[in-house]
């Protein structure tokens, strides 16, 4: 079958569309809290614990490592690594296919 001739996927229901559309919401306020803790940064290829993490974040490490579970199930099939974007700044990015 070639590329002209496959068949699109079929719509989803409106009541669907919606979830997913509130779910990216969720998943955008949670990257950007990553992201305002500076987590990649303080992973920066290391491997830490929520108890680490929290010292240096100045958050409650139970808490931490519910919400660093969260992101890792709302992003689990995305690939990350740590790219370096300027000098001495580092951000994570969503990159498909590349190995981890």
């Amino acid at each position: 079958m070639s590329d002209s001739q496959a068949i699109a996927p079929p719509a989803l229901p409106a009541h669907v569309q919606l979830i997913q559309i509130c779910a990216g919401a969720w998943v955008a306020q949670a990257v950007y809290a990553a992201a305002k803790l500076h987590l990649p940064d303080h992973l920066d290829g290391n491997a830490r614990t929520a108890t680490e993490l929290a010292a240096v974040t100045g958050t409650h490490a139970p808490t931490l490592h519910c919400f660093m579970r969260t992101l890792a199930a709302l992003l689990a099939k995305a690939r990350f690594r740590l790219r370096q974007v300027v000098p001495m700044t580092s951000v994570v990015s969503i990159v498909e296919g590349v190995p981890a």
